[in-house]
């Protein structure tokens, strides 16, 4: 063990402020902390809970991650765990994970179904919207993910266990490609590695500077090893679908060891410190630092204490640069989080306790130019004031560099207080700097007066003297003065100065902005403060900070005063961000007199829970200054699913109400509906449901339609309400038979379209969706001529949506386009006709169509820039009434000649070195007669066929082309599915889970006496979508002297199931040894398995069962060729192994959309 040394360097804290607490994480332990900070925004998430927060400490937004990663509503067989978020600055987008844990009931067996989720911002802002992808894991647990990046890489890393309760299996990683999580791709190509059961908590790095380099780092962990002297260092390198390359060095580091737990200040009670994991690990330029909890015994101290290890790897020259523990006599240090500012300085938090110190924060960093191994003395970022008493603690602290300021580290960990876990974020720095700040922050002064703020100057790692000077804006302006005029510092203290502005009678009335600077020695930093010379007036509101249940309603009073002897009337406004409560104020404009007050009285109504930002301006002239408040609504939301229906009379339909607890409620709700107009009734299978905190619950709603309703539209509205709080939500029943009669005659361009049909309401329906068949009709206005007739079957289109019947005239093809809605008992349709604003004929309207409207915008007839096609109207311009009018029939489908594809959305299920097939149904529509063009796409361990690739169709035919699929590499795979024809394509992803299983037996040595017996269980883990019945055999060598029996000799797996198992009897008649060979066969796919048998003569020693470990499931889960690395290799230098490890995945193009959707989704906050 190598202890820290102390620097002459000094570190510095510029901002901290309150995160997320143990009651806001749904009041759960430990909290799991990490933060990361983008150009503008600080991003926390702990456990079940994120915020999103200004650089200044003002929260934005709080959201649950359930629904932040659209895993709907948690309940007790659906859980979520172990947050991690990121800011890759190359790319400019935020990354996330978490745990999705679902258990599924599956005949009468619970089964689960686990997947890591992802989720990728679409910009640098993350309140926008975001990419959110799952991994399907199975039954394995994948415990704490750890994600990383570099240029082209995105890797989450996790430790796999058998279930929740079952044994850990081994260390598993995925290679994304991370140009492809930017762009939004909704099939990611990606490469697996593992499970390895040699390896624990591999810990990728977040790359902090250009490298096509994705590197990783781990010291094994409590499972594995509880001690370890050796560090594994990974570099990935390649990108799926390409091939990827693992290469492994092991270096030798200083011994650590799982820490002990802490001390607190009750002696009852002691702090989880964890083991010996890696913790975090940054990357920049070459340098790869990372940290963890060690074991270590402080310099002056007798005992062992936990200790912050920090590690600092050379990835050019590989080896070990710097490796010592951060410990302190008689204190324990736990969960350390590591990172390195634009500089390359590393910055560090970590927690603290003894047995007189509550658990506290504490942060600690190195220049670069420092001496290896030493640190700037630690200094205190948050003070404890409680106990823990939950048994657990941490499990990770974070540390995140700011884009934006080179010198800047964010970061984030857990304190208790008020006998609580809280969390606590802040911005520190190696840089030394200055920190200013003035109160009051602006000023009101009349001329011939003067007025004082107090300036305070706080030192972030500055030690000396700092000189205070002022400029003001305008000539004959004011006068400033100091006192004092300097102040004398050390690192971390506070001093104030009193800065007095004098205002002549010569400064001109109106705004000034007045400059303040404070100089020492290599610092320097300015602060402005407004000034206003002549009346004025200040806002305020009290209090300024509420609290309220949904559906209840909050004042705060808003005071106005006189400044300077101003007089007159001040207009008053407020906004909410977001948009959701309801705003007033009473009055809405107040008269001030001159030296006077007045109030305004805002109340706020709101039935939605969420976080929200008041914000109230006064305004009078030029003068405009503004009041914030904060607004946390408690209460629970209410969604319905479908949420609308058609059903004939004398019939019923139902709907799924889910309702979550939002902000900390919990309680009862009592449900009630009503129906308007009157006809169907309503009930619910729960009509009330008890919601615990964070939590959901859910009923059905039935509507029943009797006998002789009216056809109609009918609204459901469902009310939820608990004391003050309520919410509701509505659907929508259309009772049928609904129908539109269409008989349209429009005339353009000396076109006369005749558009004339019958449409009806889909009946019964889980949506609301007309069809029937619509005739167009186009003829020449003037002589009658016929130009074009089409008869068009619409089926299940959406009501409210807008369609286009291709009317197919030259020179310019025109469309008629027509939109149903329904009101009352009677649907419409509206037709207009026009150009068809699909453009390039690809069958729908859509950002091309835009685009090309857009290419010619503002070109005229005659001009060659001019494009008939896009000028909608036909009046001889392109402008923004074409690109209106295009915008308006956004996403409408175009009824041209096209052609349909029906494969089936199922898995396809092959097993391993064999082969499936699925047939993909072609089918003409609108009278399409041509040839299409299939194609594949996948990665370069499937191989995928068509059969035909290429096939014509005639006017209303159908034909079939056949997709065979193959692979040797077992896993999930996507195939892309292509099928063109001119500007028309459609295409499809099919899952391909290619299945494979493996065998081992729980005893590899069974050993018994001549006439006896012995059996061993033969455990079967069947992988990536393998079902069936696996028949049994076996095969002894030699032949004579043993017999064998399975019971069962045909096991049924399931696919994404458990395991199962047959057990193996065997009888022996003959003193020997003997193999016996256990063969599993499903279809083509043939796996075994060797048991050793060993026969005794009685009355001679006999060897005793050999069990073998249960890293044998994770050698059989692990994919790609693997060399095992021998740890015992001798080192050619003290800190370096001579043999590197060599791994090359499978490049496997796996689709991680979520099981149940065949497209990636949107989350907006």
């Amino acid at each position: 063990m190598v202890p820290a040394s102390f620097s002459s360097s000094t570190v510095g804290t510029i901002t901290s402020f309150q995160g997320l607490n143990e009651t806001q994480g749904g009041g759960y332990v430990p909290p799991d902390v990490v933060d990361a900070a983008g150009p503008s925004h600080i991003v926390e998430m702990v456990n079940l809970a994120g915020e999103i927060f200004t650089k200044q400490g003002t929260l934005i937004e709080n959201f649950p991650l359930a629904s932040f990663f659209l895993a709907g509503p948690l309940t007790q067989s659906h859980r979520m765990s172990d947050p991690q978020v990121l800011y890759d600055a190359q790319s400019q987008r935020w990354f996330a994970s978490i745990i999705d844990l679902r258990i599924v009931l599956v005949g009468s067996q619970d089964f689960s179904y686990n997947n890591v989720t992802i989720a990728v911002s679409g910009s640098s802002d993350p309140t926008g919207t975001w990419k959110v992808y799952s991994v399907r894991i199975g039954e394995v647990l994948p415990d704490q993910p750890v994600i990383g990046v570099s240029d082209d890489k995105f890797v989450v890393s996790v430790n796999d266990f058998d279930g929740f309760v079952g044994p850990f299996i081994g260390a598993q990683y995925w290679v994304l490609n991370k140009n492809e999580m930017v762009a939004g791709s909704s099939a990611i190509d990606l490469d697996s590695f593992g499970p390895d059961g040699s390896l624990e908590s591999v810990h990728p790095a977040q790359s902090l500077s250009p490298t096509t380099t994705q590197y990783m780092v781990t010291t094994g962990a409590g499972q594995v090893f509880s001690s370890s002297n050796l560090v594994q260092l990974f570099a990935i390198t390649g990108t799926p679908p390409l091939p990827v390359t693992v290469n492994k060095v092991s270096l030798t580091v200083s011994s650590v060891f799982n820490p002990p737990a802490g001390a607190e200040p009750n002696p009852s009670y002691t702090i989880n410190t964890g083991d010996h994991r890696v913790l975090r690990a940054v990357w920049f330029q070459d340098n790869l630092w990372y940290s963890l909890t060690d074991s270590c015994v402080p310099s002056g101290d007798t005992t062992s204490r936990s200790c912050a290890r920090f590690t600092e790897i050379n990835t050019a020259g590989q080896y070990v640069a710097q490796d010592f523990d951060l410990g302190a006599p008689g204190q324990y240090y736990y969960y350390p989080a590591v990172s390195m500012d634009g500089n390359g300085n590393m910055e560090a938090i970590y927690g603290y306790s003894s047995s007189t110190i509550y658990p506290s924060l504490a942060v600690a960093g190195q220049l670069s130019t420092d001496p290896a191994n030493a640190v700037a003395q630690p200094i205190t970022l948050q003070v404890g004031s409680a106990i823990d008493s939950s048994g657990r603690y941490g499990d990770y602290f974070g540390a995140a560099p700011d884009p934006s300021d080179p010198t800047l580290v964010w970061v984030g960990g857990e304190y208790n207080a008020n006998s609580a876990w809280s969390t606590v974020i802040g911005s520190i720095t190696m840089t030394p700097k200055l920190v200013l700040s003035a109160n009051p922050a602006y000023l009101d002064i009349a001329t011939n007066s003067s007025a004082t703020s107090t300036i305070s100057v706080r030192s972030a790692g500055f030690s000396g003297i700092v000189s205070l000077s002022a400029t003001i804006s305008s000539a004959n302006g004011p006068t400033a003065s100091f006192n004092p005029s300097s102040v004398t510092l050390s690192n971390g203290a506070n001093a104030n100065s009193t800065l007095r502005i004098t205002v002549p009678s010569t400064t001109p009335v109106g705004p000034h902005t007045i400059t303040v600077t404070a100089t020492g020695t290599g610092v320097s930093k300015q602060l402005q403060i407004p000034l206003t010379v002549g009346p004025d007036f200040t806002l305020t509101a009290n209090p300024a900070s509420i609290s309220i249940q949904a559906g209840s309603t909050a004042t705060s009073t808003l005071t106005l005063t006189s400044l300077n002897s101003l007089a007159g009337t001040i207009t008053l406004s407020g906004v909410s961000v977001p948009a959701g409560p309801s705003i007033s104020l009473t009055p809405a404009s107040v008269t001030l007199l001159a030296g006077g007050t007045a109030t305004s009285t805002l109340s706020i109504n709101s039935n939605a829970p969420g976080f929200f930002t008041i914000t109230v301006i006064g305004t009078k002239g030029s003068l405009r200054h503004a009041a914030t408040l904060t607004l946390l609504v408690v209460g629970f939301t209410m969604s319905t699913n479908p949420g609308s229906f058609a059903v004939p009379a004398a019939s019923s339909g139902t709907s799924k109400l889910a309702i979550s607890s939002a902000n900390g409620f919990g309680g009862n709700v009592q449900l009630s509906v009503t129906v308007s107009p009157t006809g169907p009734t309503a009930s619910f299978s729960s009509p009330r449901v008890i919601l615990p905190v964070g939590g959901s619950n859910s009923s059905i709603l039935t509507v029943s339609v009797p006998s002789g309703t009216a056809a109609g539209v009918y609204t459901i509205t469902v009310a939820g309400t608990n004391a003050s709080e309520s919410a509701t939500v509505q659907l929508t029943t259309v009772v049928t038979p609904i129908s539109v009669n269409i008989n349209n005659t429009a005339t353009f361009t000396g076109v006369k379209v005749v558009t004339a049909g019958t449409l009806s309401v889909d009946s019964p329906s889980s949506s609301i969706t007309v069809s029937g068949t619509v005739s167009v009709t186009a003829t020449n206005a003037t002589t009658g001529t016929l130009l074009f007739s089409k008869t068009y079957t619409i089926t299940k289109y959406p009501v409210g949506s807008v369609f286009l019947l291709n009317v197919g005239v030259t020179p310019y093809p025109l469309a008629s386009v027509n939109k149903v809605t329904l009101s009352g008992s009677t649907a419409s349709d509206t037709v207009s006709v026009y150009r068809t604003p699909d453009i390039n004929g690809d069958g729908i309207v859509n950002r091309a169509d835009l685009n090309i409207i857009s290419a010619s915008n503002g070109c005229s007839l005659g001009q060659t820039c001019y494009n008939p096609r896009a000028d909608l109207n036909a009046d001889g311009l392109v402008d923004i009434t074409d690109l209106a009018t295009a915008a308006i029939d956004y996403l409408a489908t175009d009824f041209i000649p096209n052609f349909t594809v029906s494969a089936s959305n199922t898995p396809l299920l092959v097993l391993v070195r064999g082969s499936s097939s699925m047939a993909i149904p072609l089918t003409s529509a609108n009278g399409f007669a041509g040839t299409v063009s299939l194609s594949t796409i996948t990665s370069s361990t499937v191989s995928a066929t068509l059969s035909p690739t290429s096939a014509t169709l005639t006017s209303g035919g159908s034909t079939v082309s056949t997709l065979t699929v193959s692979s040797s590499t077992r896993g999930i795979f996507s195939v892309n599915v292509s099928i063109t024809s001119g500007a028309l394509s459609h295409s499809f992803l099919i899952t391909v889970d290619v299945g494979d299983f493996s065998m081992f037996p729980d005893y590899s040595f069974l050993s018994f006496f001549v006439g006896g017996s012995s059996n061993t269980a033969i455990e079967i883990w069947p992988f990536d979508g393998l079902a069936g019945s696996i028949t049994m055999s076996t095969i002894i060598t030699p032949s004579t002297g043993l017999t064998a029996t399975l019971t069962p000799n045909t096991v049924m797996v399931t696919a994404f199931g458990s395991h199962n198992s047959s057990r193996l009897r065997v009888v022996g008649t003959m003193v020997g040894g003997y193999t016996v060979n256990v063969t599993g066969t499903i279809g083509s796919l043939v796996e075994s398995t060797i048991v050793e048998v060993n026969v005794c003569q009685r009355g001679t020693p006999c060897n005793q069962l050999a069990p073998i470990h249960h890293g044998g499931i994770a050698q059989a889960a692990s994919e790609g060729p693997k060399t095992e690395l021998d740890s015992l290799e001798t080192p050619v230098s003290p800190s370096r192994l001579s043999t590197n490890e060599s791994v090359t995945g499978a490049s496997s193009a796996h689709d991680i959309r979520d099981a149940s959707l065949s497209v990636t989704r949107q989350r907006f906050l």
